[in-house]
C-alpha cells in the first residue's frame, strides 16, 4: 500500500458531532481487492449501520459486474464471447462505467485505454515471472488494443468487440466508479455527511459537523505527510506503484502499463488527482501515471473541478513534483500536531 492520501478527523470536529447530536461510525469491508473504508456521522446507530451494509453490498454486486479477476463477471462474459456478430446489451452500471471510460480515453489520447486487458494480462504474468514479454506476444496483445475498436450503440445501450481476444480492463476506472456508488447509497438513507475509501479513491460528501471538509493528507512516496487537502461533495484519487513493480535485469517495472506502446511505466510516479466524482478521478490519476508530468496537467487543469499533482523520481532519486494551477487552492493549512486523528491508508491503484 501507499499512503499518500489519508483521512484524519481532528477532536474538535467531534465535539460540534456531539453538540449537533450525530456520533461518527467507522465501517470497513474487503472488497474489489482492497479494503473499502466508511465514515459517517448519523444520529441513529442502528440506521448508520444498515446503510453502511448496503452501501458495502451495492460494491459487491458492482464487482460480479467489473470484475477482470471474476470468470464469471459481466465484463469477462462480454470479452470472452467476442467477437460480436452484433452489439451486445449491457447492464446499465457496465455501460456507464464503459462510456466514461471511452471518455477519457478519447480525451486522454489513449493514455488510458478500457481496452488495455491483453498486455495487463502479459505483465502480470511478468511480475510473476520476473521474466519479460516477449516482443512477439507484446506485439500480438497489442493487435487486439484500442478503445476506437469499441463499438458504443448509445440507444440501446449495447457494445460490440469486433476482435477475438479483446480484453476490457476497468482496473483503473471501477473502484472510483463502486465508491461513488456507496456514497450514493448513504445518500439514499438520509446520511450525507460521509466519506469512502476505496483502497485510494476517496469519495466525499457533506462535510463533518463543525468542519469545511474532510481533510485528506497528502504525502511524499516514503509517506511523509506534506499537507492536506480540504474535499467536499468531491473525489480524489491516488495512483501509483510502490508495492506493485517487478525487478528485471536492474529495472524497475511498474504494474502501471502504457497501453499505446505496450511496456510498464518504468518510472517511478504518484499521482494525485481531484474530481468531481470518483469515477473520473480513478481514471485520470490512472491516465496521468501514464503520461507523466509537464502538459497533461495543462490539459487537465482547463476541465472544471480537476486539480491534480504528479510527483516523480529524478536520476538522483530525488521527487519532483508538479502541481496544475489551483492544486494549493485546495489545500488547507496544518493541522496542530497534538489533535486526535484517524487515518486510513490507500493502495495502489
Amino acid at each position: 500500500m501507499i499512503p499518500p492520501l489519508l483521512l484524519a478527523i481532528a477532536a474538535l470536529t467531534q465535539a460540534q458531532a456531539l453538540a449537533d447530536g450525530l456520533a461518527r461510525y467507522e465501517f470497513e469491508s474487503p472488497l474489489m481487492g482492497t479494503t473499502f473504508h466508511i465514515v459517517l456521522y448519523c444520529d441513529d446507530a442502528t440506521r448508520a449501520q444498515v446503510a453502511a451494509d448496503e452501501a458495502f453490498r451495492r460494491a459487491e454486486v458492482l464487482n460480479g459486474l467489473l470484475s477482470d479477476y471474476d470468470d464469471q463477471s459481466e465484463v469477462r462474459r462480454l470479452c470472452d464471447s467476442a467477437p460480436h456478430a452484433g452489439p451486445v446489451a449491457v447492464s446499465p452500471e457496465l455501460w456507464t462505467v464503459l462510456a466514461c471510460a471511452i471518455e477519457v480515453s478519447r480525451q486522454s489520447k489513449g493514455a488510458f485505454d478500457v481496452t488495455v486487458g491483453p498486455l495487463v494480462r502479459l505483465w502480470r504474468q511478468a511480475r510473476r515471472t520476473e521474466r519479460l514479454p516477449s516482443e512477439e506476444r507484446l506485439r500480438e496483445a497489442r493487435a487486439s488494443v484500442g478503445w476506437r475498436l469499441v463499438e458504443m450503440h448509445p440507444q440501446t445501450q449495447a457494445v460490440r468487440l469486433p476482435l477475438a481476444g479483446m480484453r476490457i480492463d476497468l482496473g483503473g476506472i471501477a473502484k472510483g466508479y463502486a465508491a461513488d456508488a456507496c456514497l450514493e447509497t448513504l445518500r439514499a438513507h438520509g446520511i450525507d455527511r460521509a466519506l469512502v475509501d476505496a483502497g485510494g479513491d476517496v469519495v466525499a460528501g457533506e462535510a463533518p459537523p463543525g468542519s469545511e471538509g474532510w481533510r485528506i493528507a497528502v504525502a511524499t512516496m516514503d509517506s511523509a505527510t506534506t499537507g492536506y487537502l480540504i474535499l467536499r461533495h468531491g473525489a480524489v484519487a491516488t495512483s501509483g506503484d510502490t508495492w506493485q513493480f517487478v525487478e528485471i535485469q536492474g529495472l524497475r517495472y511498474s504494474h502501471l502499463v502504457n497501453p499505446r506502446t505496450g511496456m510498464a511505466v518504468t518510472q517511478r510516479r504518484l499521482v494525485n488527482v481531484a474530481a468531481p466524482t470518483g469515477m473520473l478521478a480513478d481514471a485520470w490519476a490512472s491516465a496521468l501515471s501514464v503520461l507523466g508530468p509537464g502538459a497533461p496537467l495543462n490539459m487537465l487543469s482547463r476541465r472544471a473541478g480537476f486539480e491534480a499533482r504528479v510527483v516523480t523520481l529524478d536520476e538522483k532519486g530525488c521527487e519532483r513534483a508538479l502541481f496544475t494551477r489551483r492544486w494549493s487552492s485546495l489545500l488547507a493549512p496544518k493541522v496542530d500536531a497534538s489533535a486526535s486523528e484517524t487515518e486510513l491508508p490507500c493502495e495502489d491503484g
